[in-house]
């Protein structure tokens, strides 16, 4: 059965992380998105066809995080960035 705002269409995400104790970690992601723009250029929800995403996260000391994650269109060529810095006052508090 078709969807109300056109075909049936296919999505995937997948990704892979990894995370060093207490320092570095990493996470890396793609989303396909087949109900993003066609050649016809018809209307749709999603505008884009394939994203990658990004996180980085150290931690200098028990106490600050540095953080970095973005998206990227890889079609459109628009990019996201969200820096992120956060400081505990407490060990077991955030």
């Amino acid at each position: 059965m078709p969807f109300p705002w056109g075909d049936d269409f296919f999505q995937f995400a997948g990704g892979i992380d990894y995370g060093f104790v207490n320092t570095f970690y990493f996470a890396l992601e793609y989303f396909f998105n087949g109900q993003g723009i066609r050649e016809t250029g018809a209307p749709i929800r999603s505008v884009r066809r394939n994203f990658a995403g990004l996180q980085l996260k150290y931690d200098p000391g028990p106490l600050w995080q540095l953080m970095l994650a973005n998206i990227v269109d890889l079609n459109g060529g628009s990019l996201f960035i969200q820096p992120e810095i956060k400081y505990s006052l407490f060990e077991w508090a955030e």
